[in-house]
């Protein structure tokens, strides 16, 4: 339940796990559950008749595409340090494309970049990390979160571990909706 951890401040959201056993019989035939389908999340927003369902492979089920599940679908914002929700949303569509449609999101993010000021730093980490790719291919993520994770693991000051922390949370945004 990492999620759930992560989530723990947050007033305006409840994580509750139910197991798929005879004690919840109930909740799962409502929500129409079957052993082959587990792990099965459904977001259930106030004022709204029927839950959101994150139909994810469970191949494909990240706590970081939870966490882009859930504030897409109820307008809290999940997010670690370094995100910046807006850009996160172009880094989606970015890796969802093609080359040509790739070069639209780059251009995209950086205008926004230009009336952008406090979270800047942060910003410019989604650009470079996108023209590189553009560059490199998708590899290079990995390969920059494998560079990112080694000089981590050396002797670099507090505020160089944040700095390469909040790399290391962009680069998973990418890294999550890698095709």
């Amino acid at each position: 339940m990492g999620f759930a951890k992560d989530s723990i401040y947050e007033k305006d959201l409840l994580v509750a796990q139910v197991l798929y056993d005879k004690t919840n019989v109930a909740l799962v035939r409502k929500y129409g559950v079957t052993a082959a389908k587990l792990p099965v999340v459904k977001l259930l927003v106030k004022g709204e008749p029927e839950p959101i369902p994150f139909d994810e492979r469970p191949e494909d089920f990240t706590i970081d595409r939870l966490r882009h599940f859930v504030s897409e679908n109820s307008g809290l914002n999940l997010s670690s340090p370094g995100y910046i929700k807006e850009l996160d949303k172009l880094a989606i569509q970015f890796m969802q494309g093609e080359k040509n449609e790739r070069k639209k999101v780059l251009k995209k993010t950086e205008e926004h970049l230009k009336i952008m000021d406090k979270e800047s730093s942060s910003g410019t980490i989604y650009k470079t990390i996108m023209e590189n790719i553009l560059q490199k291919g998708d590899d290079f993520i990995q390969s920059e979160v494998d560079r990112v994770k080694k000089l981590l693991s050396g002797k670099v000051s507090d505020q160089k571990k944040r700095e390469l922390g909040t790399r290391i949370n962009i680069l998973q945004t990418f890294q999550s909706f890698r095709k």
